[in-house]
Order: C-alpha cells, then structure tokens, then sequence
C-alpha cells in the first residue's frame, strides 16, 4: 500500500480492533479525515434499527445512537470496517435485517471453518448470538465473500419466532456492501495471531477496497 490510511475509530476500542490490520496507518480522531472507519464488537443492535422487535435473548444499549451517528457522518470514500456486532451493525445500516438468535457459533477464538467466494478455506473466531441476513437485499446491494462451511445453526430466530430457511442456505460470515463501503466480518480477526491464514486474506480485501 503506498499510502498510510488514517483510521477512525467508533467508541470504545475495547477488542484493540486494529490489532489484525498488517500495513502501516496512521489513528485519527476526526472521522472527516478517515480513510477506514471501524465499528468495535460488543452487545446486540435494537431491533426497531430494522424493523423488528425483539427476542428474548436479545439486549441492547444507547449506544447505537453514537454508532448511528458516526456511520451518517463519514466521509462517502472512506471504507467502513465493522468486526461482529459492528458487522451486525453495518449489515442494518445498508438496509439487511439479523437473525436475533443462533446456535452453534460460541466458539470462542478456537472458531470454525469458513468458505470463500473464491474457494478458499480458513479458520475464523466465532463468539455469536446473533447473525447477519442481507439476504432481503437486491443481489446487487451485497457481495458474500465468505460464509460458514458447515451450517453450525439449527434455528434461526426472529424477534417473530423462527424463521424458515432454504436447504441451501449459507451463514454469512464476511459480507460487502458497495453502496456504502462496508466490509462485515462477523469473528473477531483482531483476537486472532496474526499468522493464522485467514488474516492475510482479510487485509487482501481491505487492500482491494482501499
């Protein structure tokens, strides 16, 4: 990379979320000069955010007032990084929905395999309840470029009960929205070596994006 992109990050950097990135960049607290805007993991998004109500297993915060309101306010060029909730977060702020409740994917750092659109295979974090459903969205609206090799989830609940699924349904794992720039990735990569596989692709993509 030629240039050192200047990183913003929203709200508490709890997870140390840039701790995955493997190229130089430069930590800014104007979101206006941001290259990358990073949204931190953390608890669940209010359903009213996309349309629902919520599950019983569901609990959120005020804090996606602030969230919301740094998403409205970076720059159009910029990319947008989010890391599990901040995945969940983006996928309902360019217009997808979440499944409230899963199962099978609180793995912790040991994770789980993941599949890309390219066909390559690595091992990711997994330490969710919730998952993102862009599937409502135009095929246009949304890349999936990688999902769960093996579907770890029985269920998939709404705030409405349990939804039905196709038999080929993939759980998405790392998902890009063009029209906003935001790039989904539902582990945490920050929580993981930065020798394991998947972190070189990662970075690939954020490359690409950048």
């Amino acid at each position: 990379m030629n240039f050192h992109p200047k990183v913003f990050i929203v709200g508490s950097d709890w997870c140390n979320i840039t701790s995955f990135l493997l190229f130089d960049f430069e930590k800014t607290n104007n979101i206006k000069e941001a290259d990358i805007v990073m949204f931190t993991g953390g608890e669940d998004i209010n359903p009213s955010l996309y349309g629902d109500i919520p599950h019983p297993t569901t609990h959120f915060t005020s804090r996606d007032i602030k969230e919301v309101e740094a998403f409205n306010n970076a720059p159009k060029t910029a990319l947008l990084i989010g890391g599990c909730r901040g995945a969940q977060l983006l996928t309902v702020l360019s217009g997808g929905k979440l499944f409230q409740h899963v199962t099978g994917h609180g793995g912790g750092s040991g994770g789980h395999e993941i599949t890309t659109s390219d066909n390559r295979k690595f091992r990711i974090t997994s330490c969710h309840h919730q998952m993102m459903n862009p599937y409502g969205l135009p095929k246009e609206d949304y890349n999936l470029l990688a999902w769960s090799t093996v579907k770890l989830s029985p269920v998939y609940y709404t705030g409405q009960g349990k939804a039905e699924v196709p038999a080929d349904f993939k759980e998405p794992e790392i998902v890009y929205y063009p029209k906003t720039r935001s790039l989904c990735i539902q582990g945490h990569p920050e929580w993981m070596p930065k020798d394991a596989p998947v972190i070189p692709y990662i970075n690939e993509l954020i490359k690409n994006l950048l």
